[in-house]
């Protein structure tokens, strides 16, 4: 399965030397130069992950990253920033992103975006596993569901859970 990536940069020379570079790794690729770029992709399919800039002309990438977050809830996000300072790591951490990346990235960017799609694949593996024994959730069992996917996921919530339709928010399935 090809995954997809979606590269939300205003610095166009470096966002095409990205895509082209996922590209030749067999990527399926996305891009937007700024925050409405972005929200305009929102109608779409969900990426699998994004690398999002922190700064951007139209928006501030954190809280960028919260609105992904809430539209794309299973898609892993690495922020960038060439202007990246301890407090915003965190605070992006904080927001569920996978990593904080300084710019200039170099190849160790291609192995963070396989882990971050590792994680995500266990993360929907563990949740496929949960849903077939847990059977129908009674609440009970949708509680523990819902903690166990939340502390997997870094204790944001996973959004749709792929196998079930349910959704899982602030650690509950609704």
């Amino acid at each position: 399965m090809k995954h997809k990536i979606l590269l939300v940069d205003d610095q166009e020379e470096l966002r095409s030397l990205l895509a082209d570079s996922f590209v030749a790794r067999g990527f399926d690729v996305l891009q937007a130069a700024d925050g409405a770029g972005l929200k305009e992709l929102f109608t779409g399919t969900q990426p699998d992950l994004a690398l999002l800039d922190l700064k951007l002309p139209d928006a501030d990438g954190l809280d960028l990253l919260s609105t992904m977050k809430r539209q794309w809830p299973e898609t892993e996000v690495i922020v960038l920033s060439g202007y990246g300072t301890l407090d915003s790591a965190v605070e992006a951490t904080k927001r569920g992103a996978f990593h904080f990346q300084t710019k200039p990235h170099n190849e160790g960017l291609f192995s963070l975006v396989e882990r971050a799609l590792e994680r995500k694949q266990q993360v929907q593996e563990m949740v496929r596993r949960l849903l077939a024994l847990s059977g129908v959730p009674t609440p009970d069992a949708a509680d523990a569901l819902a903690c166990a996917i939340c502390h997997a996921h870094g204790g944001q919530g996973l959004g749709r859970v792929p196998t079930s339709g349910f959704r899982v928010h602030h650690g509950r399935l609704v």
